[in-house]
């Protein structure tokens, strides 16, 4: 029997098992890094939408909220409170994306959709822009740095309406 031909088998052998435990080892990094974008795309949608209801299921805050960001001072003290509060988380989750995103944890494709509605709904507001310049050092300095920056994109997604109208 010759000793190195069995030691050159068990060389070939033994570097072909690091190479198969390497890809394995690739591919369930590749999995987990797409099971951590999911679930925070999930999360992410969830808190979105804990969000909405709140402000659409209570006419007192969608109030507050549509009021708010056209003119602060129309608040009264306590309406105030709940309309910062309001934006503060609403401000939270769009921190808590930016710095997924950062991390690799939240795809581009999301950010893009979330980042321009909250640009879009929230940020191009007066109230928003006000509020923003009072609590902003509440944030990271990153998030402060991102936010000063988009802070030109001042193209509003609310649909017009007639503060006069009544309901019907």
């Amino acid at each position: 029997m010759n000793w190195e031909a069995i030691g050159a088998v068990a060389e070939i052998l033994g570097a072909l098992a690091v190479v198969g435990s390497l890809l394995y080892l690739a591919v369930q990094v590749r999995h987990s890094a797409n099971a951590t974008q999911a679930a925070s795309r999930y999360a992410t949608a969830q808190l979105t939408t804990d969000i909405l209801v709140a402000t659409t299921s209570d006419a007192e805050l969608a109030s507050i909220l549509r009021r708010g960001q056209n003119d602060p001072d129309s608040l009264s003290d306590d309406e105030g409170f709940r309309f910062d509060i309001l934006l503060y988380a609403i401000f939270d989750q769009w921190e808590t994306m930016f710095s997924q995103l950062q991390r690799g944890a939240f795809s581009e494709e999301d950010w893009e959709k979330y980042d321009t509605t909250i640009i879009g709904m929230y940020f191009a507001q007066p109230g928003t822009q006000r509020f923003w310049e009072t609590a902003s050092d509440a944030y990271s300095t990153s998030f402060r740095e991102y936010v000063d920056q988009v802070s030109g994109k001042k193209h509003s997604i609310w649909r017009d309406h007639d503060e006069n109208q009544q309901a019907t």
